[in-house]
């Protein structure tokens, strides 16, 4: 009868062995740049941002700001240039916005925006770390798709915050831009001042 313990032994290492062949043949996500915020900054930019699978994910863990404000996601070309509004002066961005806390609940639309926000701005309290992660869609296309959670606190009061987000980046006037990079800025006077952020990519 063959040993327990070199069954055991046999099957850990075929295990190792499939999951290794699996992440070979893609499916797994790949660290691109951890970023670690430790002294106040208005933005944390990310340049490289290549994804084979047009897939990425941003992930923001401990993030803490001076003051209440928002903290938005913005796409920049390859150039380094901000991207908000299109040839026609309407914004780049389309997203709708769903809130919950044991304090109430509602939603927020806008097809005309010139950036996405994560969080509650003024509603959401500087004194507790948010954390988020941004799942982004179609990356090196012209219309990248995206949603977010975001868990934060309430500013009047230490109750849970909850923003689920989805969005679409669309040039209306007919250009073709593609973003290249990602930009995480702060909104209303405040600024980044402790926590993580990382971007994965699908391979």
């Amino acid at each position: 009868m063959p040993n327990i313990s070199d069954l055991l032994t046999t099957n850990t290492a075929n295990i190792a062995t499939n999951a290794t062949a699996v992440a070979a043949a893609g499916g797994a996500y790949e660290l691109i740049q951890k970023q670690t915020i430790s002294s106040a900054v208005s933005a944390v930019t990310f340049t490289t941002t290549t994804a084979p699978q047009e897939q990425l994910i941003l992930i923001l863990n401990g993030v803490r700001l001076n003051a209440e404000g928002f903290v938005c996601v913005f796409f920049k070309d390859s150039s380094g240039n901000l991207l908000t509004s299109d040839g026609n002066g309407d914004g780049y961005y389309e997203q709708g916005t769903q809130y919950n806390t044991s304090a109430g609940n509602g939603d927020v639309a806008e097809d005309n925006f010139s950036r996405t926000q994560l969080n509650g701005g003024v509603y959401s309290s500087h004194l507790y770390d948010f954390h988020s992660q941004v799942n982004i869609f179609g990356w090196g296309t012209t219309q990248p798709y995206f949603y977010a959670n975001t868990l934060s606190t309430n500013n009047n009061d230490p109750r849970v915050q909850h923003f689920k987000l989805g969005a679409r980046f669309r040039d209306r006037s007919g250009g073709t831009v593609v973003p290249a990079q990602i930009e995480l800025r702060t909104q209303v006077a405040s600024t980044l001042t402790a926590g993580d952020v990382y971007l994965y990519k699908l391979v």
